[in-house]
């Protein structure tokens, strides 16, 4: 008889990914969908993000619809109460069904993942950005995370932002000139500064292909170019500014723990960020930045075998590894 089962997702603003498993730890299948955030994508995208992701989990899987022991999902706006009832109305009706449902934000499942429960801090950079913290008494915090409008500095909606606002400014002669200009023109199939604005405002120009535009800011930056490494040198600010309050918030100035760079912008190059660790440094001397040790996908599913144990048998994080090395 087949082990009770256990679905997981990670949900961000730019895409959704789903896995299946065993409550023994064997890893089953893992699909994918679009954005999730139901606060900026809305609720029927979100939904439909969601669906996609577990119906391709399962199709990996090789298995029909059924019920699960446990569902986890971090998703990238639900960080209260009102958000975890909309995401229950969005899932209600759709199978399977769930023995146990969980509903966290994403900086949570980054943080079990990167640092697979011991004490540190997550600085999550995809489409937005999220600083999440844990120290040793298991006590949580979180900055940042706050949407487009109001929060996610140094996200990568934030730096494809201004590098267009940048090339704008270039145009009018507002601003210095600048590689991103060429770039930005290139990226986006335009001929001129201008045209830009047709691109900027346009129902395909949504947060996660403004966030892509983050890529061409970043090889500005690394080709010498000073307005492009501006941009980065805010955005690593306002990060390590979101990390040292959690450190504050959670008293761990005088410990040595890691600080995991978690999320798609930082996962092919983590070079941009450089000075990140000094500017954190001077909060917390021994923190060290380091690269998560799992994916956020990997934390759901620890988290999610933690709400079906309690605490996670040896046997079954050993052979949550061994599954993964096959993957």
């Amino acid at each position: 008889m087949r082990e009770p089962l256990i679905l997981v997702a990670d949900g961000g603003g730019s895409n959704t990914r789903a896995m299946l498993a065993t409550v023994d730890g064997t890893v089953l299948g893992i699909g994918s969908g679009g954005p999730a955030n139901y606060h900026v994508a809305g609720k029927k995208i979100a939904a439909s993000s969601l669906r996609m992701a577990i119906e391709a989990a399962y199709q990996a899987a090789s298995m029909a619809m059924q019920p699960v022991a446990v569902g986890y999902f971090g998703l990238a706006g639900v960080g209260r109460e009102e958000d975890r009832v909309v995401l229950r109305e969005l899932l209600a009706g759709f199978p399977p069904t769930y023995t146990i449902l969980r509903l966290d934000d994403d900086g949570m499942i980054a943080l079990a993942g990167a640092t697979v429960g011991e004490p540190g801090v997550a600085i999550i950079c995809g489409t937005g950005s999220i600083v999440y913290g844990c120290n040793k008494e298991g006590i949580y915090a979180r900055a940042g995370g706050w949407g487009p409008l109001i929060g996610d500095e140094g996200g990568g909606y934030d730096i494809g932002r201004k590098g267009m606002i940048a090339v704008m400014q270039a145009g009018d002669g507002r601003g210095p000139q600048t590689l991103l200009t060429e770039l930005l023109l290139s990226a986006l199939a335009v001929s001129s500064y201008e045209k830009i604005v047709l691109k900027a405002y346009s129902k395909e120009m949504q947060r996660p292909q403004i966030a892509a535009l983050s890529i061409q800011v970043k090889q500005a930056a690394a080709a010498g170019d000073a307005v492009a490494q501006e941009i980065l040198d805010d955005a690593v600010k306002e990060l390590s500014l979101a990390a040292a309050a959690v450190i504050k918030r959670l008293g761990m100035q005088s410990e040595r723990f890691p600080v995991a760079l978690a999320g798609g912008g930082f996962a092919h190059d983590w070079r941009w960020a450089r000075g990140l660790e000094s500017q954190i440094q001077r909060c917390a001397p021994l923190a060290y930045l380091t690269k998560p040790i799992y994916e956020p996908l990997i934390g759901a599913l620890l988290l999610g075998l933690k709400a079906y144990y309690g605490e996670i048998p040896n046997v079954v994080l050993e052979k949550v590894r061994r599954s993964l090395d096959g993957q």
